[in-house]
């Protein structure tokens, strides 16, 4: 609002200037001409400008380019984080991948150790299978053998002892 608004919405010549006057004055107490009122890191100041319209666009400036200027940082902050994100990310699956190709390799290799130690217990097996089946038979080979010469000294004591009573 401006003084010459209230002076042609008056009409009342030199009363209507009188109240404009003072209705300008009780603007300024409250600081709507004269002062300014600037929003800096969150906090609120008032300050005294002589030209208060000029001042208060000036302000006004002033706050948007800091605004401005901090949402700039911001963006630029938001970027560099996102960067980082990516950049992490990137890390992450190549550890991952590193990681999951090691364990693979490991698996494997120890897949293979174990089917080789079983082939190996397995021929083994067989091996001591042979050896039990081929002392199973000398044996019975042997306890043939053995009763074959029991019959035959049976036979050589009958026989000893019947020449002798002849």
């Amino acid at each position: 609002m401006n003084a010459t608004s209230y002076s042609n919405k008056s009409g009342q010549g030199g009363f209507g200037r009188k109240s404009q006057i003072k209705e300008y004055q009780n603007m300024d107490n409250i600081g709507y001409t004269s002062g300014t009122l600037s929003v800096a890191n969150g906090t609120q100041q008032l300050g005294q400008n002589p030209a208060s319209l000029k001042g208060k666009l000036q302000n006004l400036e002033e706050t948007t380019k800091a605004v401005s200027d901090e949402l700039s940082m911001h963006k630029k902050e938001l970027q560099i984080l996102k960067s980082e994100k990516d950049t992490l990310q990137q890390v992450l699956k190549v550890k991952t991948d590193d990681v999951q190709n090691t364990l693979t390799n490991e698996l494997k290799r120890l897949e293979d150790e174990m089917r080789r130690h079983f082939n190996h217990q397995k021929a083994e097996t067989h091996r001591i299978q042979t050896q039990i089946n081929t002392l199973k038979a000398e044996k019975t080979s042997l306890a043939q053998t053995l009763n074959g010469l029991e019959h035959r000294i049976q036979d050589l004591e009958m026989n000893v002892g019947n020449h002798e009573h002849f």
